[in-house]
């Protein structure tokens, strides 16, 4: 899978193809990892031209407490999900679930839009200024 991460008003990991567990634990470990990032940064995943499907419940479980191993070096920002499909909307909202039962400081959002979701980011961002 092609994970790429750049920095403009946040770090965006744009993904594309079938995201399985071992590509979305990756792609979460190469945006906070990377030297753009400090912890407590908003984080964009770009996920519109990618599919959620292969991933399982159990996954999305392993996934989320990945996240909560690695909330240190993630702080408390806030990270948004932008999807296309209604099915991978589906498969998002379980691992936002999942997420927000492990971790209290930080926040997860899905999105269809992904200027909805650059638009809750930097409203964030500003109110923690």
């Amino acid at each position: 899978m092609a994970i790429t991460i750049e920095k403009s008003e946040f770090v965006t990991c744009t993904c594309e193809t079938s995201i399985t567990k071992e590509d979305f634990i990756r792609a979460y470990d190469e945006a906070i990892g990377s030297p753009e990032f400090a912890p407590g940064d908003p984080i964009l995943f770009d996920f519109r031209t990618a599919s959620l499907l292969g991933l399982s419940y159990d996954d999305c479980a392993a996934i989320a407490k990945h996240e909560q191993s690695r909330r240190v070096e993630r702080g408390a920002g806030r990270c948004a999900l932008t999807v296309g499909q209604d099915a991978d909307y589906g498969v998002s909202r379980m691992l936002q679930a999942l997420r927000d039962c492990n971790m209290d400081e930080s926040q997860v959002s899905v999105f269809r839009n992904l200027d909805e979701a650059k638009t809750w980011l930097a409203t964030t961002r500003a109110d923690q200024d």
